[in-house]
């Protein structure tokens, strides 16, 4: 018998830690990363791995097509309910 296991998609961010470094934002990443591994909820996105090698820290989450709010607010400054 064969059971077929539906495939993931997901997205993965890749940070240069040379930067992160630069810009102060260490710990505003590994806070971003001790809150998402925390939660599981269907209006946030899910972290599903977090990791680094010497040059780059990575973030591995659920695949959301179509953009991230912050575009679509630039975008469009209204949103209707529909």
């Amino acid at each position: 018998m064969h059971h077929s296991v539906p495939l993931m998609a997901f997205a993965m961010k890749v940070m240069d830690k040379r930067k992160l470094y630069s810009i102060r934002s260490v710990d505003a990443v590994k806070e971003e990363v001790h809150i998402l591994s925390k939660l599981i909820h269907p209006f946030i996105l899910n972290l599903h791995y977090a990791f680094h090698d010497n040059n780059n820290a990575y973030m591995v989450t659920e695949l959301l097509k179509g953009g991230d709010l912050r575009y679509h607010m630039n975008k469009d400054a209204t949103f209707s309910e529909k």
